[in-house]
């Protein structure tokens, strides 16, 4: 269905705008360029090296895979029939877009935000009519006539064929664009299609045939190929091959010039060909062209070279042309200077540049045309073909780890899910570095020199040791917690206005450090670092931070405190009963506005602050690399367009959840003293808990623990053994503990209606 079809509102709007262009009558504005070639004359170029080029290009994008994804709630889709497979991380990095080649804008448009609810579908009707397309024309075939009616024609027609009109297509058929004609409409663009010739004319609603088509600067409707393009150098290839193909029926160029003195009558030429004819064909079995010339009477043989006969010049002049034109490389149509180096490049540009915009335009129009008689939530997307694609990333991969990256920064650029371990966290560093001042000294006995038995004990010592860990490392990601709380554990829901206002800021704080740099010229030094990151820059992202917060943290503060209202007074109407003092939530109230200010406040100056120290990390290696500050600027604009790094949204989606989760408890608090029906708190720790939450279980078991009581105040420690956590965020007045945290927290309700 065209676009016009699909936005009936906005042709309503622009209809006064359209109709003087387009006309009453529904004729479509053109612009001449002369006399264009017919489509019946095109089809007639389609051979020699048109053919050969155009092959090329067709048969290597129909061989692209074409994906279908649907975007929806992942574990439903499982339990379908539709053989629904997870995405595997280079499929999630090419289809946001961080491949030099992506899916086309549309594709990344539509996928944008639903990442996390995308999944593949491998057994669908929609991919096998896409194998199937009709009894005598399955899927590869379909595809090449795509393509190749695009080069040739710039657009391409199929029917729709749906025997029941509340079904999608059961087959699609190829049309020759030839016998075509696109109807225009002043309403709705295009009427519909006219196909045949003569009394065998058959009429077609627009939403009956899947167009593909070319842009056309000349004709609204029409297609603007490469061989319409290029026409002029395509008939001079015809015109060389029937110049060669008649010196061939004439026996070639002359081989001898007779020259006579008084000159010859037609007749006498005539006669002495004959003669000559008869003196020595036989003798070299085959026929002698003589050229015969007015003046002294003689015979001389002429040399003849090569190109004489075969043009092998002009052949190879018309033949490369005629590969730019269709965008095909030498090294795929001849092995003339073609070596390892320049075939692989040749095919790597071929791929990039000629064969995925077709693709990217074929499957724009799948998804626009086809795919939503399915439905809207469904997507095509063609496979990465570039496969040197994995090898860039493999070796940047390698590269980040040797310059000070840990696993999981490089994971999370990639947008892979982080491994959260203590491992994963540690920055790499190359085991080759060696300190200036120890170059050529007499090494100590290191760890290194150690035997193996001697390493196994130093590991075990180390694993004995005194560790600690940080309540604010944790919550933002420098810490990791090595234990069993995650194993059950379901990632915390947040609300995504949350995430959207934090990264938000996030962002702005990248543009102001972007626009900073671009506006100075020079080298990168740490006077210019401490300039685009000063202590007034600072002061406003901490307040828009704060900002974007507050609305968002007493949101999650209602919420968790009308639920924890209604589940202490729901179903109180005995008369042993206590009476609820409130069974409706007053965010207004001290304590909870006296929390939110508190924690909004917090949240600015921690998260700006965590956030700024990233950026100054990047920066100090720009220094490092000696980079100008335009150069840093680029860097950083390149990976905030691919959400790379610090630019991610894991860290915006960190600081949500975080905040979240503490709101939450501080909520269900505040419900619960609102009540008048609950006395007191209960910590229950959850199976497989982790050593500092079992710390915090035996801490209070058998004691009274008030609403108001923390379970661990600020500041303040965690001591399980040998390990601590230290509490350097905020004060614990209920889980969660730490991230991933599983433990609970109960209201001791007051009874006999005291």
């Amino acid at each position: 269905m065209a676009l016009w079809n699909k936005q009936s509102k906005a042709i309503e709007s622009e209809r006064e705008v359209f109709e003087p262009i387009f006309g009453s009558g529904g004729s479509m504005p053109r612009v001449s360029m002369g006399n264009r070639v017919s489509a019946s004359e095109l089809v007639k170029r389609y051979g020699m090296m048109v053919h050969r080029c155009i092959t090329v290009k067709s048969q290597t994008a129909a061989n692209i895979p074409l994906r279908l994804y649907a975007i929806g709630n992942p574990k439903q889709m499982r339990k379908t029939n539709f053989g629904a497979i997870d995405l595997d991380a280079t499929t999630k990095a090419f289809l946001r877009g961080r491949m030099s080649v992506t899916p086309s804008v549309k594709v990344q448009g539509k996928l944008r935000g639903n990442m996390e609810n995308l999944i593949e579908l491998t057994d669908h009707p929609l991919l096998t009519l896409l194998t199937n397309v009709n009894p005598y024309t399955e899927g590869f075939s379909w595809r090449e006539s795509i393509y190749a009616d695009m080069d040739i024609f710039g657009r391409s027609f199929h029917a729709k064929v749906q025997p029941n009109p509340n079904q999608p297509p059961t087959s699609i058929w190829r049309m020759q664009p030839q016998l075509m004609k696109v109807l225009p409409d002043a309403d709705k663009f295009v009427g519909g299609f006219e196909y045949g010739t003569g009394s065998g004319k058959k009429n077609f609603e627009p939403e009956d045939v899947l167009w593909f088509r070319c842009f056309d600067p000349f004709d609204p409707l029409g297609g603007f190929g490469a061989l319409e393009a290029w026409i002029k150098t395509v008939d001079a290839e015809f015109a060389h091959a029937s110049f060669i193909d008649w010196i061939y029926n004439k026996g070639g160029s002359p081989d001898y010039v007779v020259t006579a003195k008084n000159g010859m009558s037609v007749d006498q030429k005539k006669s002495f060909r004959s003669e000559w004819r008869k003196m020595f064909s036989k003798l070299f079995n085959r026929r002698e062209n003589v050229a015969i010339l007015s003046g002294e009477g003689s015979i001389t043989p002429l040399g003849r070279t090569p190109r004489d006969l075969e043009s092998a010049e002009q052949d190879n002049v018309l033949r490369d042309k005629i590969a730019i034109a269709f965008g095909v490389p030498k090294s795929l149509i001849t092995s003339d200077d073609v070596n390892l180096a320049n075939a692989k490049e040749g095919s790597i540009t071929f791929l990039r540049n000629s064969i995925m915009p077709m693709v990217q335009k074929v499957e724009d129009t799948l998804n626009e045309q086809l795919v939503p008689m399915w439905s809207d939530r469904l997507i095509l997307v063609h496979d990465n073909p570039v496969i040197e694609d994995k090898r860039i990333v493999i070796e940047e991969r390698a590269s980040m780890l040797q310059s000070g990256y840990s696993v999981d920064d490089v994971r999370e650029m990639e947008g892979q899910t982080l491994l959260d371990t203590p491992e994963s966290q540690t920055p790499m560093l190359r085991l080759d570095v060696v300190p200036l001042d120890l170059v050529g000294a007499d090494m100590q006995m290191g760890e290194l020199d150690k035997s193996p038995a001697e390493e196994m004990q130093t590991k075990t010592v180390e694993s004995e040791q005194v560790s600690e860990v940080s309540q604010k490392g944790l919550w933002l990601g420098n810490d990791v917690l090595d234990c069993g709380c995650g194993k059950g554990f379901e990632e915390l829901e947040v609300a995504p206005k949350f995430v959207k206002d934090v990264y938000a800021v996030q962002q702005k704080m990248a543009d102001d450090i972007i626009e900073s740099l671009e506006d100075v010229e020079s080298p990168l030094n740490d006077k210019i670092a401490d300039k685009v990151v000063n202590a007034e820059w600072m002061a406003l992202w901490t307040e828009e931070m704060t900002d974007a917060v507050h609305d968002n943290l007493e949101a999650v503060v209602e919420e968790a405190g009308t639920a924890a209202i209604e589940s202490v007074t729901e179903g109180l109407a005995s008369k042993a009963a206590p009476v609820a003092e409130s069974t409706i939530f007053d965010l207004q109230a001290a304590r909870a506005q006296a929390f939110i200010l508190e924690q909004t406040a917090q949240v600015g100056k921690v998260a700006t602050a965590t956030h700024q120290k990233k950026i100054r990390k990047l920066l100090a290696k720009g220094i490092g690399d000696k980079l100008t500050t335009g150069q840093m600027a680029k860097s950083l604009q390149e990976m905030k367009r691919y959400g790379k790094g610090v630019f991610s949204k894991s860290q915006a989606q960190r600081i949500a959840r975080t905040e979240t989760s503490f709101a939450r408890t501080a909520g269900q608090i505040e419900g619960w003293k609102q009540s008048g029906v609950v006395m007191g708190k209960e910590f229950l720790l959850a199976p497989e808990a982790c050593v500092f939450c079992e710390a915090i279980s035996k801490m209070w078991k058998g004691k009274n623990l008030k609403l108001n009581t923390p379970l661990v105040s600020f500041p303040g420690k965690i001591t399980a053994g040998k390990r601590t956590m230290v509490i350097d965020y905020r004060e614990l007045q209920g889980p969660a503990i730490h991230p991933n945290c599983l433990c609970d927290l109960l209201p001791v309700i007051v009874t006999g209606g005291a």
